[in-house]
């Protein structure tokens, strides 16, 4: 950082020549200044990074508001040393310059219409209200202390504190225009009243451009995004007759003021409305409440089973913990849902607890040509969706057993058989041989199931399985859902294990109350968030900041991912421990396959950044390394669509869900309307499809394809020797070379029975029961509700199973579930004949097919697109086009020197083997840049 400050303040000083330069007796006092003002940037920056570390929004944000009066003081003191005026396109660069391109403020320093000059600087926003006050009784009336304030921008009418950043509304903005609303002017043109005035020193051309830019910034009346919308300040004003807002256009300032004094009656009106019906549903909520608290209490004390409510996502949920009144929870839920239909979003309202879903406020730059690290602002329209840390989204409501939060029962009311049980009873016998496709495919899989999902988890461990809870049951901690040991189970029976330990996905209950949902702790786009990380924090822990590079190590005189201080030793065996590595997914260490295809990707980068910077040396480290990011993210988007998806969907799946890349054009089919949040189903339940692929057995083959022997895949978990022993290519022929299972009813043992197994026991974890678990976890429907969202036969007995799955499959589940109408999704999906050409049944096709749409959809920097500031040109596009995974295996492997045409699949006549220098490679000179 003090590189970068001291190299933005000479590039400054640079820029606008220092009045005391012409004198080289005051060099040395000069510079002392130019050090203690840095030591000021320095200071400012600490208290900018304490202020939005602060939980409290309201404390936050003022501190952040102060933070920013320090900065204009701060640039004030740079402009002293300057003979030029400071413009907004300077105080931008200065600023992006010192504290990266990302760089905002809270308070829309830079989007006001009072542009940067040496008066403004003492003409505060609060001495512009109070001079617009004084001159009307009327604003004065408008202005009178309130609440709330009401926001234009939101598709339904969205009151929040007043000191939000959000809170400034369209009128305030036009506060330090130069002219006010009169009837004489009413027929003047903007362009007239420019031409009128006499050119004066403090309001010259230059400044005329700034009105124009504020103008700008006026929200288009009637949107329902203006609170989003943002306004790239360093564009040209557009022609000072004609200001355009959208679908309006206004000729005049006349006419704005017009609409702002419409506006403004408005808001007043609407304003009193809302209060005065939101201060009535207030009292009715508490006191219905009240009284479902008073009857939850009442009915309570006659219980004799005294089993502990679960939290609900009602309001008062924090209240309810006697025992479980479903209807009272559900009740409760629903009046909770009313309030938020009846009355909008209210989280930031009065008596509602902190528990519900926080609101973020984002404001968006629509000409930043990078996609952000945690997927805000994608869709400036919509800026959190698809965003990290917020919420899965349902294809159907959810299925809990007192319909807010509890797992679901049987349709008789019984429990649900046991997950374990299930897990024995359905998976230990394979039915089917072995596919052509190899093992390398579920690598690759898993590299895009953990960019687009990891579900938020409970990270300190509760020891669900603790013996004292057999004794004092409870007192075992309420997000606990432990798999119970059934007797007699041949392989956990003999070594004494009765319990599998089980938590909860971390909750998060809609807006103001509401059933249960999970939050995804990634980005929901394809973005090579497993590899960069969904933070900011992550993605720069991972940085060399040095040409765009990631930080490395080197193992064997060979490039692998860093493994950082605090990583820890644990990736190895008690005699043998190896450091683990660091990517943007903390999975990575999972398994070796997994390790090795993070080692390539990460290279591919660094790759790609070494080449642009010998193409573009006078490039940044920041722009090396989002232009070489940008490119990788490309690489992924198109790998995964034109050969991955290919193979586990089939031809007709990815016609009709409309998946093909086309080649030789453009993709249009961006939908600001689409929402790319992951599906909860996707992520807990449809994309475990890989579980059944899963070998016993690792394989290891030499340069001269020759077998090196197998490794048992549960030693392969969180165990790095192999790579730090110099087998990454041996890892790699083996990938590309094994056949894996089929889909069916069968799971292997490595995972059903040794799934992350201590060194010093025998036996690890169950992944199918696991599986299972969390579906009921996030309350998933069972199968056959699937099958009728997706438009399939609905099963009304055992009997219309016939036609979907094999008789002995059929026998299976009869023997585990009384009815059809229980059956769990994984379980019955699995189950399924898979369709002609894909490896799915239709289920499972219909599932994914509807995901990977609409991520395409969904995503603004999708790498096909033709518009906007971040898509590629069409040459570049053509060698995009070029990516594939044998191509990413012979770039940034070892020594690999040739490889099958499609990886995913096993060499064959149809799949033949090619030299590296054979298989198309990305031309980056297409990436030239001309400045």
């Amino acid at each position: 950082m003090d590189n970068d400050l001291l190299g933005s303040t000479m590039k400054f000083k640079k820029k606008f020549p220092d009045k005391s330069s012409k004198d080289n007796d005051t060099d040395v006092k000069e510079e002392k200044i130019i050090s203690k003002k840095i030591d000021k940037v320095k200071d400012w920056l600490q208290e900018w990074k304490k202020a939005y570390n602060i939980e409290d929004y309201e404390e936050s944000f003022k501190k952040r508001v102060k933070a920013e009066e320090e900065l204009l003081e701060l640039l004030k003191e740079f402009q002293a040393l300057s003979d030029k005026p400071l413009t907004e396109n300077d105080m931008l660069e200065v600023i992006q310059d010192t504290f990266g391109a990302n760089f905002t403020t809270s308070a829309d320093l830079l989007g006001s219409p009072f542009k940067y000059n040496k008066k403004s600087f003492d003409k505060t926003w609060q001495d512009k209200k109070d001079k617009y006050v004084k001159e009307d009784k009327k604003n004065k009336e408008f202005w009178k202390p309130t609440k709330y304030n009401y926001d234009e921008g939101m598709k339904t009418e969205y009151f929040h504190k007043e000191d939000s950043v959000n809170s400034v509304d369209a009128s305030t903005n036009l506060l330090g225009s130069p002219f006010k609303y009169n009837k004489k002017a009413q027929d003047m043109t903007w362009q007239e009243k420019k031409d009128l005035v006499k050119p004066k020193k403090d309001f010259n051309n230059k400044k005329w451009d700034n009105v124009d830019k504020g103008w700008k910034k006026i929200f288009p009346l009637g949107s329902s995004n203006s609170a989003d919308k943002e306004v790239d300040h360093r564009q040209k004003a557009p022609d000072d007759s004609e200001v355009q807002h959208g679908s309006m256009k206004w000729d005049s300032v006349d006419k704005g003021w017009k609409k702002i004094s419409t506006l403004n009656d408005k808001t007043v009106k609407d304003m009193q409305e809302f209060l005065k019906a939101w201060e009535t549903a207030e009292k009715k909520l508490k006191s219905e409440t009240s009284r479902e608290y008073e009857m939850q209490k009442e009915i309570s004390e006659k219980c004799t089973n005294r089993s502990v409510a679960a939290p609900s996502g009602c309001p008062f949920a924090n209240l309810l913990q006697a025992p479980a009144i479903s209807q009272s929870l559900v009740n409760c839920a629903l009046m909770a849902e009313q309030v938020r239909r009846d009355l909008g979003k209210c989280l930031d309202m009065s008596f509602l607890p902190k528990e519900c879903k926080p609101v973020w406020r984002t404001q968006c730059f629509s000409a930043y040509k990078y996609r952000r690290i945690d997927g805000t602002c994608n869709n400036p329209v919509h800026p959190t969706w698809g965003k990290s840390g917020t919420p899965f989204v349902r294809m159907v409501a959810p299925d809990y057993g007192d319909g807010v939060s509890s797992i679901r029962t049987s349709k008789n009311g019984d429990l649900l058989p046991n997950p374990r049980y299930l897990s024995h009873k359905l998976y230990s016998k394979k039915m089917k041989p072995d596919l052509n496709v190899t093992s390398l495919f579920i690598s690759f899989g898993l590299i895009i199931d953990h960019d687009m999902v990891q579900t938020a988890i409970n990270t300190n461990s509760i020891p669900c399985c603790d013996e004292k809870f057999d004794k004092y049951p409870e007192s075992r901690p309420k997000e606990c859902l432990q798999i119970d040991i059934p007797e007699g189970d041949p392989f956990y029976g003999p070594r004494n294990v009765k319990c599998l330990n089980f938590v909860r996905s971390t909750p998060v209950h809609g807006e103001c109350g509401g059933r249960r949902e999970q939050l995804n702790k990634a980005t929901s786009f394809l973005d090579g968030s497993a590899i960069y990380g969904s933070t900011i924090d992550r993605t720069k822990t991972l940085r060399s900041f040095n040409k765009g590079q990631l930080r490395t190590q080197r193992i064997n005189n060979t490039p692998y991912m860093a493994s950082p201080d605090g990583i820890g030793t644990n990736c190895g065996t008690p005699s043998k421990p190896f450091k683990c590595f660091a990517a943007g997914d903390s999975r990575v260490n999972m398994l070796v396959e997994l390790m090795a295809m993070h080692t390539l990707w990460y290279r591919e980068h660094n790759r790609i950044a070494e080449e642009l910077h010998k193409i573009n040396p006078q490039w940044s480290d920041e722009t090396l390394f989002q232009e070489a990011r940008k490119i990788l993210i490309a690489e992924l988007q198109h790998i995964t669509y034109d050969e991955f998806l290919p193979v586990l969907l089939g031809e007709e799946a990815m016609n009709y869900f409309q998946l093909n890349i086309e080649h030789d054009e453009y993709y249009d089919g961006y939908d600001e309307t689409v929402n790319p949040s992951v599906f909860n189903v996707f992520g807990a339940a449809a994309f475990r499809f890989g579980h059944s692929l899963i070998k016993d057995m690792v394989d290891l083959v030499g340069s001269d394809n020759r077998s090196e022997g197998s490794v048992a895949l549960h030693e392969t978990f969180f165990n790095a020797q192999l790579l730090y022993n110099n087998h990454l290519d041996s890892l790699l022929r083996g990938a590309t070379s094994q056949k894996i299972n089929a889909i069916d009813s069968f799971i292997s043992k490595e995972v059903r029975e040794h799934l992350f197994q201590p060194h010093d026991k025998d036996f690890g974890h169950d992944l199918a029961a696991v599986g299972i678990q969390r579906g009921r976890d996030h309350g998933l429907p069972p199968y056959n509700k699937w099958r009728s969202v997706c438009g399939l036969t609905e099963v009304k007995s055992w009997d219309d199973l016939e036609s979907i799955m094999n008789p002995e499959r059929i026998n299976k589940l009869k023997e585990v579930y009384q009815v059809v109408d229980d059956i769990d999704l994984i379980p019955g999906a699995l189950a399924e004949t898979p369709v002609k050409g894909s490896l799915l049944g239709p289920t499972y096709i219909c599932l994914i097919g509807r995901q990977f749409k609409k991520t395409r959809k969904g995503d603004r920097f999708w790498y096909e697109m033709a518009d906007g500031v971040a898509a590629f040109t069409r040459d570049q596009l053509i060698e995009i086009y070029k990516s594939n995974m044998a191509r990413i295996i012979c770039d940034n492997s070892d020594r690999i020197e040739s490889m099958q045409k499609s990886s995913f699949i096993v060499k064959s006549e149809n799949n033949p083997v090619f030299k590296c220098e054979e298989i198309p490679k990305i031309d980056l000179s297409k990436w030239k840049a001309s400045y």
